[in-house]
């Protein structure tokens, strides 16, 4: 269990970066018009399997000067509100499934991270998230990096007295 959590953790930690560098490159940083005609560029090449504009999908085979016509064509602004709802439909979904499945994973690093001891020396296992929440249920400061948050706990845990059956150590 410990290897597979280590595993997850560091599968977290290169999603994050990935993120961190993508925004840093400033991608996505483009106009909706700016999309649009991307989206319509990929349509006439073949890259996309449907308009961006109406959500029509051409039968395969199509050469580009059809697919360049079916644009010029393309003006029913019922069908492109009807397949914008379809498209904003489809994001939401995706979205409420993306936190679902966070969800179930921070409930199972937990689980595994207690079942391990939920030991202070493995909080590195835990997500930001839930270090805050340790944090939290320390009465700790949650401010701050990862890091700093796990320093506090391990400090805090350094100072708490351990109870013994009342013999002193040989030693």
């Amino acid at each position: 269990a410990r290897k597979e959590q280590e595993r997850q953790a560091k599968q977290r930690e290169a999603a994050a970066a990935r993120v961190a560098r993508a925004a840093r490159k400033g991608t996505g940083g483009a106009s909706e018009a700016e999309r649009r005609a991307q989206g319509e560029k990929l349509f006439v090449a073949g890259l996309l399997d449907a308009c961006p504009r109406c959500g029509f999908e051409p039968p395969p085979g199509v050469s580009r000067e059809e697919l360049a016509e079916h644009l010029g064509c393309c003006t029913d602004k019922k069908a492109h509100a009807a397949h914008a709802a379809a498209v904003a439909a489809a994001g939401e979904r995706r979205a409420k499934k993306a936190e679902a499945r966070d969800a179930q994973a921070e409930a199972q690093n937990l689980a595994v991270w207690q079942f391990l001891g939920g030991d202070d020396s493995q909080a590195w296992l835990l997500t930001d998230t839930q270090v805050k929440k340790q944090c939290e249920e320390r009465g700790l400061a949650t401010d701050g990096t990862k890091e700093e948050m796990l320093a506090r706990m391990a400090s805090h845990a350094s100072g708490r007295k351990m109870l013994t059956d009342g013999r002193a150590a040989a030693g």
